[in-house]
């Protein structure tokens, strides 16, 4: 009896200091962005937007941190929201539907997050996250976000939206 809990006292401070060690291998890159939906007289019609040319700046992150590219295991969104900027007196509400895709030279797009129905008046929504490894994509120079659409309430005037986002990079060191 006396082995086991030898034993027991031993493993879970081990499993749990794995983890806070493992936590620590971790490191958030941010982004923001703004994109202007046009007027949107139609109901119900798919409008695609495109954000080109994001700079991932991920050598200079690495090279500050003391790191290589070789040493990143893993990346995923963390977070994504969209924040209606303009204007004043509009809201998020006309949206039915948002899907976003990240795209990359030589490489597939993929779905990274969306949302339904935004159905109260608000200026602020956090979308909801795909689990995907985008690994590829950030260690490109840059990557570019496609995002569509659908309206359930017309427009009159152009809406402008931040979009903040982050990337959680998990990195190989310590085999952790």
């Amino acid at each position: 009896m006396k082995k086991y809990l030898f034993a027991l006292l031993i493993v879970v401070p081990l499993l749990v200091g794995c983890d806070s060690l493992s936590k620590l291998t971790m490191f958030e890159l941010p982004f923001d962005q703004s994109v202007t939906f046009p007027a949107m007289p139609a109901l119900n019609t798919p409008i695609p937007l495109e954000i080109t040319g994001i700079k991932t700046n991920i050598d200079s992150v690495l090279t500050s941190l003391k790191l290589k590219s070789d040493m990143i295991q893993a990346v995923k969104l963390k977070k994504m929201d969209f924040t209606l900027s303009s204007p004043a007196d509009g809201d998020l509400s006309f949206l039915k539907s948002v899907e976003i895709f990240i795209t990359g030279e030589g490489l597939d797009d993929v779905k990274i997050a969306s949302t339904g129905d935004v159905t109260t008046n608000t200026k602020n929504v956090s979308l909801t996250l795909v689990d995907v490894d985008l690994k590829d994509f950030i260690l490109k120079d840059k990557f570019g976000l496609k995002i569509i659409t659908t309206t359930d309430k017309a427009t009159t005037v152009e809406q402008k939206v931040d979009i903040s986002f982050k990337f959680l990079v998990d990195l190989k060191v310590l085999g952790l």
